[in-house]
């Protein structure tokens, strides 16, 4: 079995792109957490300045911020996490196309017909979405009919 330079290379940018994106991951996580835990607790005023304060709006806040877990309109990406644009130089470069049927296969001859992320094992998204969460592009929605090169098909 030959070879196939191309994808050394390709091999290597997905090793790339997925230890940077843990990497990012994973600092965001710890940002966000210390984040969390400085408006948690609120500054003391020194004892002459105190005044009694209302009760934090914390709980309520949070309630009302995030849709209800049984909100019928599954289509919709959350509001952190925006769509993937197929100009992002990452997505170029693994040449990722919200159709799958668009893919340059001159460049990526590595794209079979029927492969798209809905059917590929980094993909997050639940059946039916049209949208989900990508392993290889932290903090974006791919279309669940896109294609990139990283795909790796679902375990049958």
């Amino acid at each position: 079995m030959k070879k196939n330079p191309e994808w050394k290379t390709a091999r290597r940018q997905l090793i790339k792109l997925v230890g940077g994106g843990i990497a990012f991951a994973t600092v965001g996580t710890l940002v966000g957490c210390s984040d969390g835990e400085q408006t948690a607790a609120p500054a003391k005023k020194p004892a002459a300045e105190s005044k009694p304060e209302p009760a934090p709006a914390a709980p309520e806040t949070a309630t009302t911020s995030a849709p209800p877990a049984e909100t019928s309109d599954r289509a919709a990406s959350p509001p952190s996490m925006a769509q993937l644009s197929e100009d992002n130089p990452q997505a170029m470069s693994l040449g990722y196309k919200h159709d799958a049927e668009t893919v340059d296969t001159s460049k990526f001859a590595n794209y079979k017909p029927g492969q798209i992320c809905a059917g590929c094992s980094l993909y997050g998204g639940d059946e039916g979405d049209e949208w989900g969460s990508c392993a290889i592009f932290a903090g974006k929605m791919v279309n669940a009919n896109g294609w990139c090169s990283a795909f790796v098909a679902k375990p049958s």
